[in-house]
C-alpha cells in the first residue's frame, strides 16, 4: 500500500509568524495534533500541540508570572522537517516514524505539500487490515534457506489467477524466515491455485506445522 491512500488531505496549516497561543487554539479547534508550517506556499516546518504546550505557561500562576510570553510558531516548530513522497510505501513511512521517533510526516508530490501522514493514520490502516474477515486474509510462511522457484512473485501470480490483491504485509519471523500476509478477494478455487503455486515456490500456509506454531 502507498502513502497517498492513507494520508490526511485536509490540512491545518500554520504561519511561522503566528503566535503559539493562537496556533494551539487552531489545533484544538481542528482536533489535530500536527500542523505543517508554510510560508509563501513553501513548507518550512512542522509543529505539534506538544511543542506549543511546552512553549507556553502551564498554569494560571505561571501565566501571571510570565507576563506576555507567547513565542512565534517559527521559534517553536521543527524547521526543515522530514517528508515523504505521496507514492512511497506505507512501510517506509512506518520505518521513518519509528527510526526518528516522530509522529507525523508531511507528504509531498513533486515538491508540493499535499497531505500529512501520522502514526494514527497508520494505526487505523493496520487495525483495519488485521480485522478483515479470515476469508480475505492469506498468511504464508517461508523458511530460511528454502529452495523454491526462481523469480517467483507471489502478488503477480495472484493477479494472474484472477485474484484482487488489496495489500501485502511482510515481516521477519522470530528465529528466521518470513511471514507474508495477503489481503485479497476472489474465487476459492483461484485461492487454491495460488496456494499450490506458492507451495512450489517454498511457501507454506501459516498454521500448524508452519514455523512450529499455530497461527491465531
Amino acid at each position: 500500500m502507498i502513502v497517498r491512500l492513507h494520508m490526511s488531505r485536509e490540512l491545518v496549516l500554520l504561519d511561522p509568524d503566528q503566535r503559539a497561543r493562537e496556533a494551539l487554539e487552531v489545533l484544538r479547534d481542528s482536533e489535530v495534533r500536527h500542523a505543517p508550517v508554510v510560508a509563501d506556499g513553501k513548507l518550512v516546518g512542522i509543529v505539534t500541540d506538544r511543542d506549543l504546550l511546552k512553549a507556553l505557561p502551564g498554569s494560571i500562576a505561571q501565566l501571571e508570572a510570565a507576563g506576555d510570553i507567547d513565542p512565534l510558531v517559527a521559534q517553536v516548530m521543527t524547521p526543515d522537517p522530514l517528508t515523504i513522497d505521496h507514492n512511497a510505501r506505507v512501510d517506509e513511512a512506518v520505518r521513518m516514524l519509528l527510526e526518528h521517533r516522530i509522529h507525523g510526516l508531511p507528504v509531498l508530490r513533486e515538491g508540493h505539500l499535499v497531505g500529512i501522514v501520522t502514526d494514527t493514520d497508520l494505526f487505523h490502516f493496520l487495525a483495519s487490515a488485521l480485522m478483515r474477515r479470515a476469508g480475505e486474509r492469506l498468511t504464508l510462511y517461508r523458511a530460511p534457506g528454502t529452495q523454491g522457484e526462481a523469480g517467483f512473485d507471489l502478488v503477480r501470480t495472484a493477479v494472474e489467477f484472477g485474484l484482487e490483491v488489496e495489500s501485502v504485509l511482510c515481516q521477519d519471523y522470530p528465529g528466521g524466515g518470513e511471514v507474508t500476509e495477503l489481503f485479497l478477494t476472489g474465487a476459492p478455487e483461484d485461492v487454491a491455485r495460488l496456494l499450490d503455486r506458492a507451495g512450489d515456490a517454498g511457501f507454506a500456509r501459516f498454521g500448524i506445522g508452519a514455523a512450529g506454531k499455530k497461527s491465531a
